[in-house]
């Protein structure tokens, strides 16, 4: 591994399953597949960790005359204690992970993982039924889709693997309880069923090309107070050992596919109990070896330059189609991006991950930083952005693909989204990124009575290719993959708004750390409303607190900034970058999939943005119709539930966006009228609800009639009488009086109309 690092000009020695399609083994092998192909290894941590195994298991039993005990010399037990404490250091799961990378040392509790795991690189183990040894062996596969070994663990296929009467007692496994033992006798060299398994489990490859390691058996092992019978196995497993790699040899050795490496000299007469006997094993273990590799460095050189070669030649060619330049302003999401990265592609616990939030949270720029890291990191992965925010946006980019992989056509018909589809599903297509962006209509992704496209049955499936989601809606996102598999992209940390408001605004205009801190606060810390405001900002020159003078000024100043365009290299040309713009969409998307879920944000878009009751929306048919209506403006990030479960927040752009939008739809007359309705019927007389709520309601009253002053004065006078008898006689005298007022004078209004 160390010279293929040289040769391909790494800057680290590579792990074996990261170049080997399939590791396997018997005995010691077996063990050693394990290591470097189950879970993973390098060379150098596959030796320490082998080491520290050896040291405790080799250790004879008090008083066993090897191999004379039948139940085997060795402790069976301490050799499951050693392989599931290794298995707990050398846990692949990403939680255990990041929990010793983080400089944890508490171990993990995972020391049972199965040995089955279709992630890791195919690892097949050998072992025999003690009560059938004619019947060949039997392959323990981490690929394996059958039942009857399916609960298997790593320790227990090391236990198989490793269960020479000699040394340890059979092993019962699987659903039936069958008795396992070593398949060293008879395949102590089981390199020819292994190469019978790869052509079963790679059909469509021919480009085998195979390593074979030996454990430096070259002739019989002789151990001390053995028995005749077990001197005669030993034979035979030296011989088989040495007839297959002469078969193999003859039958792959001119081609260049087939290379053997077995230290021939100074190991043959070592033995395992030597491991507790011989303090300077390890050294006369290292020197022969070592020796051996100096003699044989010709043929290692010819092996790594074959192997690489034809690494290269079958390697697919990379195609990186990203439409956006990396983003320079791009700040924080450490964690977010971290977690695709260990998900992805260090652990590889799943093939497909999703993204979602409130639009302008930074899905899309995320998603952008993520493809240059992969662009950046992973040379070998192809890269194929895909928008779906259209179903126009999705078959042009799938055309695009098709032009410039020069993907081939069977038909003159056949339509570019399944060629890609069929494409990156195949083998020659190699790993790949599939990011699906902006897919934010369920009906269009997913398909339904009126929309019957289904944009899913077009993404691509393969081992080694990796889907990447973006969404406004939460639905999207749940139905593209597991919920385990969703992260949701929130508001950002302070520190993270403030680095990218600095990036953006030039500093002459930042004068007050706090007052940009109440700029950001009033933004929500959202990106796309930072970027606008930083926007307008520097094209006006003007300071900050102006701005946030306009944030609270008419309306039509609130209009003004919510609808400012800015210039943007990281988003569609299609899609508006304004904030106001950005959200319509969606409202308009609500508005036909769900327009109930519309009807309750048109209303609550004129009472207070917070601490909304859920008893005080308007009534529909039936609760449930409420319900999943909540669920969709909560899909969308534009209302979240407070843990009550009954009261509900507007984000405050959101509302004002909702507000510019029923007004340019000539709805706001019709709109405010049924919420002060709505608004006198809430304020019950005194008895029918209890005060907190009244005292709530009336709250998002006096908001109503900030935001309708001077208008709709019918309905405002019979709202303000409700309130302001509500608030009578309680701490809020003030505010009853002036609401008083306020009556009086429109009551004198009414009776000169």
């Amino acid at each position: 591994m160390e010279r293929i690092r040289d040769v391909q000009h790494l800057d680290h020695v590579p792990r074996p399953c990261e170049h080997f399609d399939l590791i396997g083994g018997t005995n010691t092998g077996g063990v050693i597949a394990i290591m470097l192909g189950r879970l993973g290894m390098t060379v150098d941590e596959c030796i320490r960790a082998y080491r520290t195994v050896a040291k405790r298991v080799f250790i004879p039993k008090r008083n066993a005359i090897i191999p004379a005990r039948s139940n085997g010399a060795l402790s069976a037990q301490i050799f499951k204690e050693a392989i599931k404490e290794m298995v707990r250091e050398f846990c692949t799961d990403g939680e255990c992970v990041n929990h010793r990378r983080n400089g944890h040392s508490t171990p993990c509790e995972h020391s049972d993982l199965l040995f089955r795991e279709q992630e890791c690189t195919k690892t097949v183990v050998l072992a025999l039924t003690k009560d059938n040894i004619d019947a060949g062996p039997t392959l323990f596969r981490t690929y394996d889709k059958s039942t009857s070994l399916k609960d298997c663990t790593i320790w227990e296929v090391a236990r198989a693997t490793s269960a020479a009467p000699t040394f340890f007692k059979p092993i019962k496994l699987g659903r039936e309880g069958i008795e396992y033992i070593d398949a060293g006798f008879g395949y102590n060299n089981p390199c020819d069923k292994l190469i019978a398994e790869a052509r079963n489990a790679f059909p469509g490859r021919s480009d085998l090309q195979i390593l074979s390691v030996g454990t430096g058996l070259r002739s019989v092992v002789e151990m001390n107070n053995t028995r005749p019978s077990i001197i005669e196995a030993l034979q035979k497993m030296a011989t088989s050992s040495n007839e297959v790699a002469a078969i193999l040899e003859d039958e792959y050795g001119d081609s260049g596919q087939y290379f053997r490496f077995n230290v021939e000299r100074g190991l043959e007469n070592i033995t395992s109990s030597d491991w507790d006997q011989d303090p300077d094993l390890d050294s006369t273990i290292s020197a022969h070896t070592n020796n051996y590799l100096s003699q044989k460095s010709r043929a290692i050189d010819k092996f790594v330059k074959i192997f690489t070669a034809g690494s290269e030649q079958n390697q697919p060619k990379v195609h990186q189609i990203i439409p956006f330049i990396a983003n320079p302003g791009f700040t924080g999401r450490e964690a977010v991006l971290a977690k695709l990265q260990q998900k992805l592609f260090l652990q590889k616990t799943t093939r497909k991950m999703a993204l979602y939030g409130l639009g302008g949270i930074g899905k899309t720029q995320v998603a952008l930083q993520f493809a240059y890291w992969v662009k950046n990191n992973l040379p070998q992965y192809s890269i194929f952005w895909v928008p779906a925010f259209s179903e126009a946006s999705f078959k042009q980019a799938c055309t695009g693909i098709v032009r410039d992989l020069g993907i081939q056509r069977f038909r003159e018909d056949e339509d570019d989204t399944e060629l890609v589809r069929r494409y990156l599903s195949s083998s020659e297509a190699g790993p790949w990124l599939y990011v699906v962006d902006s897919a934010d209509d369920f009906d269009l992704v997913f398909g339904s009575d009126s929309v019957p496209g289904q944009l899913c049955k077009h993404f691509p499936a393969s081992d080694t290719g990796t889907l990447l989601l973006t969404t406004c809606f939460s639905r999207v996102a749940q139905g593209f993959t597991a919920q385990r598999d969703t992260v949701e992209i929130s508001q950002m940390e302070v520190g993270e708004a403030s680095t990218l408001f600095e990036k953006l605004v030039s500093k002459d205009l930042i004068h007050d750390r706090k007052i940009t801190e109440r700029l950001l606060e009033e933004l929500r810390w959202l990106p796309l409303a930072i970027k606008q405001a930083a926007s307008y900002i520097g094209f006006t020159n003007m300071p900050i607190s102006r701005y946030l003078d306009l944030l609270h000024g008419t309306d039509k100043d609130k209009e003004t900034l919510a609808n400012w365009h800015f210039p943007d290299d990281t988003r569609y040309p299609q899609l508006p970058n304004a904030i106001a713009e950005t959200w319509r969409t969606s409202l308009e998307r609500i508005k036909s999939s769900d327009p109930i879920a519309a009807d309750i944000l048109q209303f609550m878009c004129y009472i207070g943005p917070k601490a909304i009751p859920r008893s005080l929306l308007p009534s529909y048919e039936s609760e449930a119709q409420t319900e999943s209506a909540i669920s969709t403006l909560c899909g969308y990030a534009f209302v979240t539930k407070r843990n009550d479960g009954t009261t509900l927040d507007l984000n405050p752009l959101v509302q004002l966006a909702t507000l510019l939008w029923v007004d340019q739809k000539g709805e706001a007359f019709q709109t405010i009228k049924r919420v002060m309705q709505r608004m006198v019927v809430a304020l019950a007389p005194e008895g029918q609800i209890n005060e907190q709520m009244r005292k709530t309601y009336v709250l998002h009253a006096l908001e109503l009639l900030r935001k309708t002053e001077g208008q709709y004065m019918d309905e405002r006078y019979e709202l303000i009488s409700k309130s302001a008898s509500c608030l009578t006689g309680h701490s809020n005298e003030r505010k009853a009086v002036e609401l008083f007022e306020k009556k009086s004078k429109w009551g004198q209004l009414r009776y000169i109309e």
